[in-house]
């Protein structure tokens, strides 16, 4: 193709903040360093590819077994 590229969907990040936070079980220590770990941004947009990496490691540590 042309150069065409489908677009990526992004959230703002305080958005993305809230749902991280969420996922590890209201843990905001948890939240905020697997945000760091992951590389995402402080602020802005945030692809939902990246988000959704993070939310899925954070709900496999807080999921009981």
């Amino acid at each position: 193709m042309h150069g065409y590229r489908l677009p990526v969907p992004l959230l703002a990040s305080s958005v993305a903040r809230e749902l991280v936070t969420a996922d590890a079980a209201g843990d905001a220590h948890l939240a905020s360093q697997a945000w760091r770990e992951a590389g995402l941004r402080e602020h802005g947009l945030i692809p939902v590819a990246d988000l959704n990496r993070v939310r899925q490691t954070l709900r496999r540590c807080t999921t009981p077994a």
